[in-house]
């Protein structure tokens, strides 16, 4: 009976394991790195593929800056949408980091394969995001929450009820 319980949990433990080796993961930058990366990005942004998730550009919970001379890629969903402007991208940068909803920190964070192969970059307030490896090259993005703030069908401000 002893041995049935330990092969049982060997054979759980593995399949667990074997399950999430196909996710990518968010690494923190330092806060200090971090100021000093986002900028470079901006000033650099010719040389990523940049996209916002979000409503419209006031309302947005995250940017990725996705390397445009590498052969990785990120497939991402229909709410993430491109920005090609720099000026665009520091005001959503400076409206993201003025936000004094709670709970949402925005910080930027290196995406990383589950080999550790890096894929590009993510400013965003929320600490979770699930990135499922496809193939060698691509990652799909998804489980961004929705930004903090945003207007209802009456044009009012609303701040999130989630965390």
């Amino acid at each position: 009976m002893k041995i049935f319980h330990v092969t049982f949990i060997i054979i759980i433990s593995a399949i667990i394991i074997s399950g999430c080796s196909s996710y990518g993961n968010l690494v923190v930058k330092s806060k200090n790195e971090s100021e000093g990366t986002i900028e470079k990005l901006i000033k650099n942004s010719d040389d990523y593929d940049i996209h916002h998730f979000g409503y419209g550009t006031k309302f947005v919970s995250g940017i990725i800056f996705n390397p445009k001379n590498d052969n990785k890629d990120l497939l991402l969903g229909d709410m993430w949408m491109t920005i090609n402007e720099p000026t665009t991208i520091s005001d959503i940068v400076t409206r993201m980091k003025g936000s004094d909803f709670r709970g949402f920190n925005p910080t930027l964070y290196k995406i990383v394969g589950p080999d550790g192969v890096f894929y590009g970059y993510l400013f965003t307030g929320w600490s979770h995001v699930v990135f499922k490896k496809i193939n060698d090259d691509t990652m799909s993005v998804y489980g961004l929450k929705d930004p903090p703030e945003y207007l209802d069908s009456k044009g009012v401000l609303m701040k999130s009820s989630k965390l």
